[in-house]
């Protein structure tokens, strides 16, 4: 593939002077080292007097300013808020003038060859080529753009078989064909994964690639051939009008003062790309140094090394994902320039085998190891706080992959987000702190690509829909400042429940690949601030009688499991309402409904304890009586275990249709014969054990049963103490929390007194803690993992 790829990388033996030859691209390199090279004023010569040092030197220039050039200008768009790439191209061209005023002042050449109708003419299409490719960057990622850009050949060649009737040997089709094939294949890669692609950055790319294309040929032929123009003095007239045109493009469009202010809040930004531009215009002096003395066949070796090398750099660097196809658009890349350079003979073809071989290795290695790693973040909004958790995932095999050393990186944050429902500057106060942790550990080039789900739970189901809008949207705009995209949304009931249970059942390693896909699946009932989660595996006979019922029908959740394990029916249900923060609202309201003294007094308090106590923007005020069975019959109330679930009449066995609290159908309930490991019970059933001193610190998972937690909550009630340490009001909260926590257990899951449960808050993975939520399961399920191997 010919030097089309950059604009001012001309055919020529002298490129700055009176009489110019065109190079002769079949051109050996010399037997000996040229005399008399100057390049960046250094007299090359001097220092390296063989052949062999100075293509060295001039090699490791060119890959080296190259690939800075291309870090630096990937770089800018990881700058949060960043997205004026026609600003780029302003400051890009201004630093273009610059180095050519500097080199016509050396030169003390201050002639103008070339009328300024043409440059006008030039300006626009080299503007309008850097402009549009600039501003694919948006829409496409950095390796595609590169890419891209090497396939200006193909215009070249089109309008040269139709106006020129010019005709191409076989290998340069052959290589031609490859680049298209990888093209597509590149671009499939970042279609397919979650690198930055949107079908608009294809048509930006396509007319940019167009118009360099027919630039290079205007230039070549106008300025070097007819008017035989100084180089600088066409880098300066182009780039110099070409700022203009860009200044009236962004002005067009409205970008120009959002860009100026943008970089004044980040300066970083102008260094990045005069930095770029610097080593950008070295790359292309480096160039015309090859061509000019070691010939076009150097030239040509050493850029096709280089355009290699800036797409490594740019999945190494910035820890883009990448796919199969990227691999096989990768590989095609670099048959293409193997078929030219092989055509070319001589020691080219050595190049080419050497391209080849390295091709091949390099693939096999990548195949025979992991595959990229994929983020996932998930911002679960609950009722009392709000909690980061960012998963990092093996993208080939499923597997959780540790991020610097720990399971997952999770950091929470109080109060819950409904508090802001009223006050939306404190939504970005609350999620500041979580989002700037996620940007410490995502790669900048994936943060893009790295959706945000931020998922508010019951608290905000119970908002009116205008202001839970309001808050979302507000949220989403704090997302975005910090350089993600993603959603914020209501987490459906079922989502949560369902996400609960595979986030267990996946740490506990139940699922396994192949028809067997299941083993000893574990139940779990997550009792959170505003409600309850029950969900456990049905066998299929059960799971079909509830779906034949039309009342019963929306219990039962079909899910498809992860590593390939199938699909699975679940028995799922969410009592909004009746979570652990809604239900002492629930005893104050019950109080309420008695006589008026009986508002200031509560059964579950120790007697001589006053608690004033705050919930949704309400207060709520009590002085205990002490009284445990008057505790227990409150919790009765709550629950209302008296209302009907109205279940049909059907087939399903009597112990099948019991109802559990509130008008609820408790589900078939677990069968011994499912192979099950019983119930886990998390959140609040573990936080408040603790908090009695039931669970030892450092300890994340106990073996308990519902005798043990009655016993406890006993205790709570007669003493009032819980472990050292523990606030007032937590204490006091105590005997009331467990007493509920229990009649959960008897009334909604129907548990055995001495039938082992399992309280956890962590569960050891392979050697690591993960936190026990439902954001494990909802990032499996929103990744889209379905791997080959197991989870261990």
């Amino acid at each position: 593939i010919k030097s089309l790829s950059d604009i001012y990388s001309m055919r020529y033996r002298d490129a700055s002077s009176e009489e110019m030859a065109p190079v002769d691209q079949e051109a050996a390199l010399p037997e000996k080292a040229p005399r008399d090279v100057v390049v960046l004023g250094i007299e090359l010569t001097r220092i390296f007097p063989s052949l062999v040092a100075q293509l060295a030197f001039l090699g490791v220039a060119l890959i080296t300013s190259s690939t800075v050039f291309a870090a630096l200008q990937e770089r800018v768009l990881y700058v949060p808020g960043f997205r004026y790439t026609g600003w780029m191209a302003q400051l890009t061209s201004l630093t273009y003038v610059l180095i050519a005023v500097l080199e016509r002042l050396v030169s003390r050449d201050f002639r103008r060859a070339a009328p300024i109708r043409d440059y006008l003419k030039l300006s626009l299409l080299v503007m309008g080529g850097m402009y549009l490719t600039n501003w694919s960057l948006q829409f496409l990622s950095y390796p595609l753009r590169v890419v891209f850009k090497s396939t200006k050949v193909l215009p070249v060649m089109l309008m040269s078989v139709v106006f020129v009737n010019k005709r191409y040997k076989t290998s340069e089709y052959l290589g031609v064909g490859m680049l298209s094939l990888g093209m597509v294949f590149f671009t499939l890669g970042d279609a397919k994964g979650r690198a930055s692609f949107d079908p608009r950055g294809l048509a930006l790319i396509c007319l940019g690639t167009m118009f360099e294309a027919i630039a290079a040929t205007f230039e070549e032929k106008r300025f070097f051939h007819q008017l035989s123009c100084p180089v600088p003095e066409v880098v300066l007239y182009v780039n110099l009008l070409g700022f203009f045109w860009a200044v009236v493009a962004d002005l067009f469009v409205g970008d120009l003062a959002p860009a100026l202010q943008h970089s004044l809040d980040h300066p970083e930004v102008v260094g990045y790309i005069v930095g770029a531009a610097v080593c950008g215009s070295v790359s292309q002096s480096v160039v015309l140094t090859l061509i000019k003395h070691y010939g076009a066949t150097a030239a040509e070796l050493l850029k096709s090394s280089r355009k290699i090398v800036t797409i490594l750099v740019s999945f190494v660097i910035y820890g883009k994902p990448w796919t199969l196809q990227h691999l096989a658009g990768g590989f095609l890349f670099c048959m293409s320039i193997a078929v030219e350079r092989y055509a070319e003979g001589g020691k080219a073809r050595r190049f080419a085998v050497a391209l080849v071989g390295s091709a091949v290795l390099f693939g096999v290695w990548l195949l025979s190891g992991s595959g990229p790693p994929l983020y996932s973040i998930v911002i679960d909004a609950g009722s009392t706080g709000s909690r980061l958790h960012v998963f990092r995932y093996d993208s080939w095999t499923s597997r959780l992959l540790d991020i610097q050393g720990k399971a997952e990186v999770y950091i929470s944050g109080e109060p819950g987000l409904t508090t802001c429902a009223h006050n939306l500057t404190g939504v970005r106060p609350l999620l500041k702190p979580l989002l700037a942790t996620a940007v410490a550990v995502i790669p900048a080039a994936q943060r893009a690509t790295t959706p945000v789900a931020l998922r508010a739970t019951a608290e905000m189901r119970l908002l009116p829909q205008a202001d839970s809008q309001r808050l979302l949207g507000k949220a989403m705009e704090v997302i975005e400042s910090f350089g993600f995209g993603g959603d914020a949304k209501i987490l459906d009931a079922a989502q949560e429940g369902t996400g609960a249970w595979m986030s267990v059942n996946y740490l506990m390693g139940t699922f396994q690949p192949g028809v067997q896909g299941i083993k000893q699946p574990v139940a779990v009932l997550d009792m959170r601030g505003g409600s309850v989660q029950i969900v456990y595996l049905l066998e299929e006979a059960d799971a079909k009688a509830a779906e034949r019922e039309d009342q019963l029908r929306h219990y039962i959740k079909k899910v498809v499991l992860p590593l390939g394990s199938g699909t699975a029916h679940l028995y799922q249900n969410s009592y909004l309402g009746y979570g652990l923060m809604a239900a002492r609202v629930k005893a104050f309201e019950e109080l309420s409904q008695e006589s008026p003294e009986a508002r200031t007094t509560h059964p579950c308090f120790q007697a001589g304890v006053h608690i004033s106590w705050h919930y949704r923007g309400k207060g709520y005020e009590g002085s205990g009586t002490g009284d445990v069975e008057q505790c227990k019959a409150l919790v009765a109330q709550i629950l209302h275990a008296e209302l009907p679930c109205n279940i049909p009449n059907s087939s399903m066995d009597e112990g099948q249709t019991r109802c559990s609290f509130a008008g609820v159908w408790a589900g078939p309930g677990l069968r011994a014969s499912s192979g099950g490991r019983g119930w886990l019970l998390a959140s609040y059933f573990f936080l408040r054990l603790r908090d009695a001193g039931a669970i030892e610190d450092g300890i994340m998972q106990k073996q308990m049963s519902l005798q043990d937690i009655e016993r406890i909550s006993a205790d709570a009630c007669r003493s009032g103490s819980g472990r050292p340490g523990l606030s007032h009001d937590s204490s006091a909260w105590l005997c009331f929390d467990l007493a509920y926590a229990a009649a959960l257990l008897s009334r909604v899951v129907g548990v055995e007194p001495d039938e082992p449960l399992s309280v956890a808050s962590e569960i050891l993975f392979n050697e690591r803690r993960f936190k026990v939520s439902w954001a494990l399961g909802f990032s499996i399920e929103e990744v889209g993992l379905r791997g080959r191997g197991s989870p261990a």
